[in-house]
C-alpha cells in the first residue's frame, strides 16, 4: 500500500462510513439546497436576494478565499471587504457596518474555531459559511448557510445551503459541463484509491485530473446544481461518522500538540476544528515546516492563498493546515503529531 497524509480525498469504499440506505442522507431533505460548489450556492443564494428582496451590498471579511468573491462580481450588487481575519480578531470584533435592510454580511466559521459573534445585527442578512465546519449546520441561528461539501466529505465536487430560519432556498437546473467535470474529479478519486491501495497507478495520472477539474470551478457553466455523479456519492455518506471519527482524531491531536506553542488550536479549544492550523512565526520556518512535512508523506495546505491586505498577507505567509479527518486512525495521528512535534523542538 502507499500511506500518505492528506491532499485531495480518495474515492470512499469503507462501509463503515457509508450508509446501507440513502433514504436517511441529511442530503435528501428538503430543508438543505444542493449545488456544483459552495461558490455556487451563494450565487444562486445572493442572486435570490437580490431579486427577490433587493438585497444591495455584501460584506465580505478581509481574509477569505479570493476565488469565491471573484465568482461573484457579475452579480448587481456591491462587495465590499470588512477588516478582519482569525488571528488579530475574536469573536468579539466590533464590525464598521451599518444595521440596515439591503446589507448582507458573510460570517465564516474560520478552521472551525473562530466565529464572529454577529447576534446585534437584526436588520441585516447573515450568512454563515460553514465550509470548515458543517457540523455547525445543526446548531446556527443565521438567516441563511452555504458551504462547499468537498472540503470536508469524499465527493468529487458539491455545495450546500440551506436557512436555519426555514427562508426559502434558491434552486437552478443541472448542466452537462457541471456533469463532465464531476465526472473527471471522481475518475482521479477513484484512481487515487487504487494507487493507495497499492495498484499499478502513476501519482501524476490522477493528480493532473485533479487539477484539470480544479480549474474549472472558476468557470460559470459550473453554475449549476449538484450533478448526479457527485449526489450518488453525497446520499450514502454517513457523515455522523465521519464527523465522529475526525473529532476523536482531534482530541489525540490537541493531547499530543498540547506543548507546541505553534499549534494554534490550543487558543480556541474545539473538537470541531477543520483540522490541524500552525502560526509560524515567519514566511521562511513556513516554508522549512512544508518541506519538512511534505518530506514525511504528510501534505498540507495555506487557508488561503492570495490574499489582499497586507496584515492578511503576513498571516497568510504564516499559517500551515494539517488534515486529521476520518481517513486516519489514532496510530496515524499519532504519527503525524510525533512528526510535528519533532520539527518544533529541532526549530528551538
Amino acid at each position: 500500500m502507499n500511506k500518505e497524509f492528506g491532499s485531495d480525498f480518495n474515492f470512499l469504499t469503507d462501509e463503515e462510513f457509508l450508509l446501507k440506505d440513502s433514504s436517511k442522507s441529511l442530503f435528501k431533505s428538503s430543508e438543505i439546497a444542493l449545488f456544483f460548489s459552495g461558490r455556487v450556492a451563494l450565487y444562486q443564494l445572493l442572486q435570490q436576494g437580490i431579486n427577490t428582496d433587493k438585497w444591495e451590498k455584501v460584506f465580505v471579511p478581509s481574509y477569505y478565499c479570493h476565488e469565491v468573491v471573484d465568482y461573484l462580481k457579475d452579480l448587481p450588487i456591491e462587495i465590499i471587504y470588512y477588516k478582519f481575519n482569525p488571528i488579530s480578531c475574536g469573536s468579539d470584533y466590533a464590525l464598521d457596518i451599518e444595521d440596515k435592510k439591503g446589507n448582507v454580511i458573510i460570517n465564516v466559521i474560520y478552521f472551525g474555531l473562530v466565529k464572529l459573534d454577529l447576534n446585534g445585527y437584526n436588520e441585516t442578512i447573515v450568512i454563515d459559511d460553514l465550509t470548515h465546519n458543517f457540523s455547525a449546520f445543526f446548531k446556527s441561528t443565521a438567516d441563511y448557510c452555504f458551504g462547499s461539501l468537498r472540503k470536508e466529505f469524499p465527493i468529487p465536487v458539491g455545495g450546500f445551503c440551506s436557512s436555519p430560519k426555514k427562508n426559502h432556498l434558491p434552486l437552478c437546473e443541472n448542466t452537462s459541463f457541471a456533469e463532465r467535470v464531476s465526472a473527471k474529479k471522481l475518475s482521479s478519486m477513484f484512481l487515487k484509491n487504487m494507487y493507495l491501495k497499492g495498484q499499478p497507478i502513476e501519482k501524476s495520472t490522477y493528480r493532473n485530473l485533479f487539477a484539470e477539474a480544479e480549474r474549472e470551478f472558476e468557470n460559470k457553466l459550473t453554475n449549476a446544481a449538484l450533478p448526479e455523479s457527485a449526489k450518488g456519492v453525497l446520499v450514502f455518506l454517513d457523515i455522523l461518522k465521519i464527523s465522529l471519527v475526525k473529532k476523536q482524531n482531534m482530541n489525540v491531536a490537541c493531547k499530543e500538540l498540547f506543548h507546541t506553542k505553534e499549534f494554534f488550536n490550543n487558543k480556541h479549544s474545539s473538537e470541531e476544528a477543520f483540522g490541524l492550523i500552525f502560526l509560524c512565526h515567519s514566511q521562511e520556518q513556513k516554508e522549512k515546516f512544508r518541506h519538512y512535512l511534505i518530506s514525511n508523506l504528510i501534505f498540507p495546505a495555506t487557508l488561503w492563498p492570495n490574499q489582499i491586505r497586507d496584515e492578511d498577507i503576513a498571516i497568510e505567509n504564516q499559517l500551515v493546515f494539517v488534515p486529521v479527518d476520518f481517513r486516519y486512525n489514532e496510530l496515524d495521528i499519532k504519527y503525524i503529531a510525533n512528526k510535528i512535534k519533532l520539527f518544533f523542538q529541532d526549530e528551538l
